[in-house]
């Protein structure tokens, strides 16, 4: 098979990926209404929108220079003939700037095809990745009848908290742990949430075998966001970039290519809604919700009832 042909076919292969609800056909043939006769389209896609059929053509062109203003010009007489909604001109060496104005003016989109795995068709692309980052303040605070020379942990993971005597332990923080991670938690940013706890006879330890009572026992939490943008290569990428938009959309991409950690490349994003408006082509978005009691912060409030 030629290199054209390939070209043709990844063309395709690519549009099948981001349009699947479509009809996307290889080297089809329609008839002209101007010229009566068979023209030879390289990729046809039609698709049914609000009960509409669209037919859109794409013109897959492998040359080693950048398509002119001709190249645009032919298209568009291809286009009006098969009376086309839509044309998309593709070719991985560029264009000139005559052909993007004039493609720009007449609705044309001008494309190149991106393989990862292509010498030919590779491009330089990097995918842009948003990484979000959903921790919890958490507050824990109770009531206790405390004495003379009793002492309480300052951390509150090791509180020691019973409703038998210390038989078995009530563990709030790591209940709140398991809550979080099995998405059995409110999880809405900026706003306190209350956790309470079920009561019972609870009793906190302040020393070997010594108990004091413990009344309003409520946990209290607060959801941050924090969010940074990175870049990376994926090594199997698919897709195409659109010259005109200058907006690449991926068709497929290897997800364990997205990166697990971040380094000092990474900027901080304030407001990622904003982010996912303005950038341009395709945005892959991770983001961590699970925790550790070790990864959330905790504070704690006690008061004490002489």
């Amino acid at each position: 098979m030629t290199n054209w042909q390939e070209y043709e076919k990844l063309a395709a292969r690519i549009i099948s990926e981001l349009e699947p609800h479509a009809q996307v056909t290889h080297n089809d043939k329609i008839e002209g209404l101007n010229t009566g006769r068979k023209r030879q389209i390289d990729v046809s896609i039609r698709a049914t929108v609000a009960g509409i059929d669209l037919l859109i053509v794409v013109q897959a062109k492998n040359y080693a220079r950048p398509a002119n203003i001709t190249a645009v010009d032919a298209f568009a007489s291809e286009i009006r003939d098969v009376r086309a909604a839509k044309g998309i001109l593709i070719c991985n060496a560029g264009f000139t700037k005559p052909a993007k104005d004039y493609a720009r003016s007449i609705g044309i989109d001008l494309c190149s095809l991106h393989d990862a795995q292509s010498r030919n068709w590779s491009l330089d692309i990097k995918l842009p990745v948003l990484w979000i980052d959903y921790l919890p303040t958490v507050n824990l605070e109770f009531k206790c009848f405390l004495e003379a020379g009793d002492s309480i942990p300052y951390d509150p993971r090791q509180w020691v908290l019973s409703a038998d005597g210390g038989k078995t332990r009530l563990l709030p923080l790591q209940t709140f742990e398991r809550k979080w991670n099995a998405r059995e938690l409110n999880r809405r940013c900026g706003m306190i949430h209350n956790l309470v706890p079920e009561q019972g006879d609870i009793k906190v330890q302040v020393a070997k075998g010594v108990w004091r009572p413990v009344e309003s026992l409520i946990l209290r939490y607060v959801v941050h966001r924090s969010a940074w943008l990175g870049y990376f290569r994926p090594s199997e990428c698919r897709g195409i970039l659109n010259r005109i938009k200058d907006e690449f959309t991926v068709s497929y991409f290897d997800i364990g290519d997205i990166p697990m950690t971040r380094d000092e490349s990474w900027v901080p994003v304030e407001d990622p809604e904003k982010l996912v408006v303005d950038t341009k082509g395709t945005l892959v978005t991770t983001e961590r919700w699970e925790i550790s009691v070790n990864d959330a912060k905790f504070n704690f409030a006690i008061k004490k009832i002489a």
